[in-house]
């Protein structure tokens, strides 16, 4: 019989035969609207989000995409003038591409409105360090760390900062390293704010931010305290690099924030006036690593390369955040050095690089780099300043 005679349900079954494709939620409806309607069906399938967990919604996810994109490959653009006819199987037929109830594959929001986005953020983190806590997640210019070394640096300065610190928010100064998300980790763990300290800031702005952040303590390394000028007036010091990490500090797997909760104050450079504090709360940050996850769908077998500061929001995000919960690994070099980056790229053969365009340029006009030293990139992120 020709495709016209043909019952949809007998087209879905021969076009969607192939178990991959053969998921709940997520099927082919043939139909007479043309690619565009099914354009948007699937720009606002992929906007749904589920109750369920996002370990249980996570497999349908993956398939669901891939039914999605299988069906969008099979509808031809209609030229100037067509009705948008295409082909599956044996005859022309009309196609509305795709009813696809896409599940968001990091992490699906819980049902519980008191939980935050960032609560998810942190377990993702967590379990991706901990469920292969031999595996190396972040290289930086001092060593190798392996997801165990990150939580059990966290938990031995998270005791610190409880000794330590009786403020909301305490103060990380620390150069771009594995430091940073340990500090970070161990923070979140007590419910406290983090407020990076950007320590390009002048002496006099620096001391601003402490006090109007309302800071009594900082984690932060001798070398950053010598770069400043020396300890910042009213601040007791953290020091991980005189902390002795042996034994087992107290395991702590809490998870104290809520959705409106503040988890991070960045401060701007200071460039209109003084530097003001830019407060982001749990689901601030939570909703734009999901954004770039749902994008760009990172995981095990990726790896960023940046040098990006992370006191910067791009930096923060996309740089730290971001490969921690998916479980990509990262490798960071504190200073921008074009000749180092590509040496970098040589050894680890990243898939993304993450700089801002005037790095870009630099690393354009590096003579004795070629194409095959980046030949391994995905991706190339860019952001913090206009790319022409």
């Amino acid at each position: 019989p020709s495709a016209s005679e043909e019952s949809p349900s007998r087209l879905r079954a021969r076009s969607w035969s192939r178990p991959v494709l053969r998921a709940d939620r997520a099927r082919a409806i043939v139909s007479e609207r043309p690619y565009s309607a099914a354009r948007k069906a699937l720009d606002a399938a992929a906007s749904d989000v589920s109750p369920e967990p996002w370990h249980a919604a996570n497999a349908r996810a993956v398939t669901a995409k891939r039914t999605a994109r299988h069906a969008m490959r099979h509808a031809r653009r209609p030229a100037r003038g067509d009705a948008g006819t295409t082909r599956i199987g044996e005859g022309p037929v009309r196609i509305s591409v795709l009813y696809a109830r896409r599940r968001a594959p990091w992490p699906a929001p819980t049902t519980r409105t008191d939980r935050s986005l960032a609560v998810e953020l942190l377990s993702s983190i967590r379990r991706n360090l901990l469920l292969r806590p031999f595996r190396g997640v972040i290289v930086d210019e001092q060593r190798t760390w392996r997801g165990i070394d990150l939580m059990v640096v966290a938990w031995h300065l998270a005791r610190e900062i409880d000794r330590t610190s009786s403020s909301e928010r305490i103060g990380v100064m620390l150069p771009t390293s594995g430091a940073f998300p340990a500090a970070t980790i161990a923070a979140w763990t007590l419910g406290r704010t983090i407020v990076p300290l950007n320590y390009l800031l002048s002496r006099s702005a620096l001391e601003y931010v402490a006090r109007d952040a309302g800071l009594d303590a900082v984690i932060t390394v001798g070398p950053m305290v010598d770069f400043i000028g020396g300890p910042i007036p009213g601040l007791r010091e953290i020091r991980p690099d005189r902390m002795r990490f042996t034994g087992i500090p107290p395991v702590r797997m809490t998870n104290p924030l809520r959705r409106s909760d503040l988890a991070v104050v960045l401060y701007t450079s200071g460039t209109s006036g003084r530097p003001k504090g830019v407060m982001l709360t749990c689901g601030n940050l939570s909703a734009n690593v999901r954004q770039c996850q749902e994008w760009v769908e990172f995981g095990r077998a990726d790896s960023l390369l940046g040098v990006l500061p992370q006191f910067h929001s791009f930096g923060l995000t996309v740089l730290t955040m971001l490969p921690l919960a998916t479980g990509a690994r990262a490798v960071y070099t504190a200073r921008f050095v074009p000749r180092k980056i590509v040496d970098l790229a040589r050894q680890h053969r990243p898939t993304a690089l993450v700089a801002i365009p005037s790095m870009y340029n630099a690393l354009r006009l590096l003579k004795d780099a070629s194409p095959d030293d980046f030949r391994s990139l995905r991706f190339a992120g860019s952001g913090g300043e206009p790319l022409p």
